[in-house]
């Protein structure tokens, strides 16, 4: 495993460190960080029941949150908006050859994992997937993950977007700031929506989701359109209807919604954490877009954790029914409640899989 050097001499000041966990079938986690002064982590350690990689350590040269907060690290100075052009597929060896860009790389356990970000590598991405004869480009990134199983020759299998957010409202107290904060993050979430569909994305459901459309579909917050009673009958909202600011003013991100789409053998999840909003704190919103080939899907089906492709295609298989039998009881109290049901969709194999009871 590689692990980046950065020199920690010379002036005190703040050290923060970023690592990267993912599970044992290589799935990337979540990025994170640890000050100078906490406990800091080694790589391959254990959080969260997850292994961690460390990615890079920041140094700022001035320990005061003042200078810290109006001096950004070097890292993000220099950061530029350019295009990482990624093949669906592809391996990451093959990329680093044909790319133009900085990619870190590190790898442990048989699995490597590639970064182009902010802080790893300078530079904020703008991420152009072509795929199925397709192509799509992606608002700027802040960070973009890769994990390939190396050791079992599989190509890149799993591709973490964090998509760059607007600048933050300055205090959560300054309502005309946090109005227009929220304004630029629907805005964002309304241009990745377009895009994707743009680009010939279709709306994807899951094999044990009731097949219905529409604001039935979504989550908001007590006393805003208690649609059908406040029941919502399915877990992932619907990414073709048409969202109003007030509806995002509304939206219960607890849990996060999912938006879910696949093309071609590849299926696609664009995340949204919404900041508490408590008063004098800064927004972090964040929009995590994961893209995953139909092996990702099913290794997680393994039932010893290892990966083990066939063993996972055999869990998936026997789970297939009992999937669509919740979708079944889903749909029939939908329907009790008067919503369609689109009987029309088809879902995808994966992997040559056909979703269909026995």
């Amino acid at each position: 495993m590689r692990v980046s050097s950065v020199d920690e001499s010379g002036a005190p000041g703040r050290v923060e460190y970023r690592y990267f966990n993912f599970d044992h079938h290589g799935n990337p986690g979540r990025i994170f960080t640890a000050n100078q002064g906490g406990p800091k982590l080694e790589s391959g350690e254990a959080e969260e029941g997850k292994t961690t990689w460390l990615l890079s350590v920041i140094k700022y040269e001035y320990y005061d949150e003042a200078s810290i907060s109006s001096s950004p690290s070097p890292s993000m100075a220099e950061s530029t908006a350019r295009i990482l052009a990624l093949k669906f597929g592809e391996y990451g060896k093959d990329l680093a050859e044909r790319v133009p860009l900085n990619i870190r790389s590190g790898s442990v356990g048989g699995l490597t994992f590639y970064e182009v970000s902010d802080i790893a590598t300078g530079t904020e991405p703008v991420v152009r997937l072509n795929h199925g004869g397709h192509t799509l480009e992606l608002p700027r990134a802040q960070s973009v993950m890769m994990a390939e199983n190396t050791g079992k020759g599989w190509p890149i299998g799993k591709t973490i977007l964090k998509i760059k957010m607007p600048p933050s409202a300055e205090k959560m107290d300054d309502p005309e700031a946090l109005a227009a904060y929220e304004a630029k993050v629907f805005a964002l979430y309304q241009d990745m929506v377009r895009r994707i569909r743009q680009a010939g994305w279709q709306r994807y459901i899951y094999p044990d989701e009731p097949r219905i459309a529409g604001i039935e579909t979504y989550r908001f917050k007590p006393g805003y359109k208690a649609n059908r009673d406040g029941k919502v009958f399915s877990r992932d909202p619907d990414p073709d209807y048409p969202l109003t600011l007030e509806d995002w003013l509304h939206l219960n991100a607890s849990p996060s919604p999912r938006w879910r789409w696949y093309l071609d053998g590849a299926w696609m999840t664009l995340s949204y954490t919404r900041s508490p909003c408590e008063p004098g704190y800064e927004m972090n919103d964040t929009f995590e877009l994961e893209i995953k080939n139909g092996r990702s899907i099913l290794i997680m089906y393994d039932p010893n954790k290892n990966s083990d492709l066939e063993a996972g295609i055999e869990a998936f298989k026997a789970t297939i029914p009992d999937m669509l039998r919740r979708r079944q009881e889903a749909e029939f109290k939908a329907e009790e409640a008067g919503i369609p049901i689109l009987r029309d969709y088809v879902d995808p194999s994966i992997e040559g899989i056909a979703i269909r009871p026995k």
